[in-house]
């Protein structure tokens, strides 16, 4: 994943890392077994505006999400492995997905607690988020990663220009609250 800041904010707006490999080391046996032998399922509900705008962004020739058709849509349906996504009666979907909450970073080889868990919803509804068993993620569970992942995030202080690159296998990234709407940070996804 590779962040690349042409203005930064005057103010707040940080991105924020936190290093999956050293949350993976801190969590305890039991915890860690948990995420080895169990993916996540994540799932929500999302509105038509939302999911069209999605599909026209991940649909190669469509320019917005008036062009979304039923096709776009059936086609987007089957090209993820282990999502399911159900059209509703007032067209909005129930999403959902079955992924890893930790996994072999794709770059290091190593073990790695990277995953959304403890991620804000701030466009979409907040997901529901369980093991692929429908087990919920006790609050136990919850404190635990909550402790680790925030004795370890760090913050990016971005100046202009500056240029990002991470492992997202890995590291997980989210932001602190834009009190700056003029910065302009631009994110691209590559895969290996």
């Amino acid at each position: 994943m590779f962040f690349y800041c042409r203005k930064a904010a005057s103010n707040g707006s940080q991105t924020t890392l936190c290093d999956g490999q050293v949350v993976w080391r801190f969590l305890s046996d039991d915890t860690r077994s948990l995420f080895r032998d169990h993916q996540l399922r994540i799932s929500r509900n999302i509105s038509e505006p939302h999911w069209k705008e999605y599909v026209a962004f991940e649909t190669e020739g469509l320019n917005s999400a008036d062009e979304v058709t039923m096709e776009h849509f059936e086609a987007f349906r089957h090209r993820v492995p282990n999502q399911k996504i159900e059209l509703q009666d007032d067209m909005s979907i129930f999403y959902s997905l079955d992924a890893p909450g930790a996994r072999k970073s794709l770059v290091s080889k190593q073990w790695a607690f990277a995953n959304s868990i403890m991620g804000p919803s701030y466009n979409y509804e907040k997901p529901l988020i369980t093991f692929d068993n429908d087990q919920a993620i006790s609050d136990e569970i919850l404190e635990e990663i909550r402790v680790v992942t925030e004795a370890v995030t760090k913050e990016v202080q971005w100046q202009d220009g500056d240029v990002v690159m991470i492992d997202n296998t890995r590291v997980m990234h989210g932001r602190r609250e834009i009190t700056d709407t003029n910065r302009e940070l631009f994110i691209g996804l590559g895969y290996l």
